[in-house]
């Protein structure tokens, strides 16, 4: 993940809600075989209150093979969370159902640039 930004949601039905958008780039070990087909569905965001989301359909970058020649870079996703709690959030990928591959946290408690 290189970049996160978090302001309110102002789709119809989402009042109260915000979007945590969320940049990331994906490369596939030697082991990775013939790739993944990646989804936003594929990657979810945990809060600190232990409540969890799946990117949302919104999110700009609707799906691309990850394999070894072709990296993952520098696509967005957007989850749309609750009022945010202050804390870590864990974002998590999961590939083919299997548990989670990739981990990495976020801070939503530092100052986030908008």
């Amino acid at each position: 993940m290189s970049k996160a930004y978090l302001w309110p949601s102002y789709q119809a039905g989402d009042k109260g809600r915000y979007e945590l958008w969320v940049e990331l780039s994906l490369a596939c070990t030697p082991e990775c075989g013939y790739g993944y087909n990646m989804y936003p569905a594929n990657f979810s965001v945990t809060s600190p209150n232990g409540k969890s989301v799946t990117a949302d359909s919104r999110s700009p970058w609707t799906s691309e093979l990850l394999d070894k020649q072709f990296p993952v870079d520098g696509k967005w996703l957007i989850f749309v969370i609750d009022e945010p709690a202050r804390g870590d959030y864990t974002f998590s990928v999961m590939v083919d159902s299997n548990p989670k591959v990739a981990e990495s946290r976020v801070d939503v408690s530092t100052t986030i640039t908008l």
